[in-house]
């Protein structure tokens, strides 16, 4: 149960893409819950229907409105549909997540009148490689700047990912950072999923297996991950390796070519995007994140509640995540991750370095309870004094 976050209560609806599998989708159903069960109002306002994802999720009290937008293209009748919602629902606050949500929600808040909601745009990425985007995302990036003033309040779920945008230029009326939540109902210890997943899994309990969780994309950098699993079993073939998530055809086929090559097919396993990702995050001995790119990793404040050792990236706030309980490196050093892996077994084993320590550090500064509060206490201080 949520608790605490009550001042007055508000109608705050949640404006997002889509409810696809993802990242920051997860947070937006763990954030609505959490506030609903605080005693705000609640809505998710989404672009597009959704099928398939985290939709499911919602707790019955949190309302959830779709504009049924038909395509890129689809624009004069999704903003009148957009525009239909705002009169009718009136919120307190907007809140947007992403580019696309957050610029067309400044859009509309500019064209409806009669709304007097606050607008607060949420930004998730601390780097961006552009490469991997078409122009369509450069163009709503760019616009994103030059409508900086928008909204009433940007919040970024990373320092880094604040520190980034103020580099390039982005300069908002205010702004704050609000780490990401960790659903540690979802995501705790679990021995029985632990020794079922392995044993499905064909580990043995002299295997170390080390694993890592995301969608299949080259902003992950599998490939990596890949380089360093060959180099591990060159030292010792008691290693084994999972990779759980899905991703497009073209990156799919990449990365399952770099395991071929590698000749790594009998000793890592893949696993599509499964609802039971909490048992093979149990299941592993360590995680590893070697993306090039983040701003607040879901997955590895996941793996970490499971009460599994982490190797990250030096990305986003990744350091700031792991503390004194796993191992930061540089992107791409392979070097560094196999050195990284050996060290946390030799941590594990004189026991410097616990499953319950991991478990404490989520519980206590990554609280799905600390993400609502913080959150409530911001849509507060934007409401005028009655």
């Amino acid at each position: 149960m949520v608790v605490g976050c009550q001042r007055f209560s508000l109608k705050v609806f949640l404006v997002i893409r889509d409810l696809s599998p993802g990242g920051t989708q997860r947070q937006v159903v763990l954030l609505a819950n959490a506030l609903a069960r605080s005693g705000q109002r609640v809505g998710i306002l989404t672009f597009y229907d959704a099928l398939n994802g985290y939709g499911a999720h919602l707790d019955a009290n949190v309302v959830c409105h779709s504009l049924h937008k038909a395509g890129r293209w689809d624009l004069v009748g999704f903003s009148i549909r957009f525009a239909r919602v705002l009169r009718q629902s009136r919120p307190d606050v907007l809140y947007s997540f992403l580019d696309g949500a957050n610029l067309f929600s400044a859009l509309m808040s500019m064209i409806v009148k009669g709304c007097h909601h606050r607008l607060v745009w949420g930004i998730r990425s601390s780097f961006m490689d552009w490469s991997a985007y078409d122009w369509t995302w450069k163009l709503l990036n760019r616009l994103l700047f030059c409508l900086a003033r928008s909204p009433d309040l940007v919040v970024f779920n990373s320092i880094r990912g604040q520190h980034y945008y103020a580099e390039k230029g982005f300069r908002p009326r205010q702004q704050m950072v609000i780490a990401n939540g960790v659903d540690t109902q979802r995501f705790y210890p679990d021995a029985q999923a632990r020794s079922h997943v392995r044993t499905e899994l064909a580990v043995n309990s002299d295997n170390v297996l080390i694993g890592t969780v995301g969608r299949i994309d080259p902003i992950k950098d599998l490939q990596t991950f890949i380089a360093v699993a060959s180099r591990l079993i060159d030292l010792d073939p008691r290693y084994r390796f999972v990779i759980v998530g899905s991703g497009p055809s073209a990156d799919e086929q990449a990365l399952q070519q770099a395991i071929e090559q590698n000749e790594m097919s009998q000793s890592v396993v893949r696993v599509e995007q499964s609802a039971r990702v909490h048992d093979y995050y149990n299941a592993m001995d360590i995680f590893v994140s070697c993306s090039r790119g983040e701003g607040f990793p879901n997955t590895v404040g996941e793996a970490m509640a499971c009460g599994v050792p982490c190797i990250v990236t030096d990305v986003g706030d990744c350091r700031l995540l792991v503390g004194d309980t796993g191992v930061v490196v540089d992107i791409g050093d392979t070097t560094a991750i196999v050195k990284g892996v050996r060290k946390l077994e030799s941590q594990i084993s004189c026991g410097s370095i616990t499953r319950e320590s991991i478990t404490k550090r989520v519980q206590v500064e990554f609280s799905v309870e600390r993400l609502c509060s913080r959150s409530v206490t911001a849509f507060q201080a934007l409401m005028p004094i009655e």
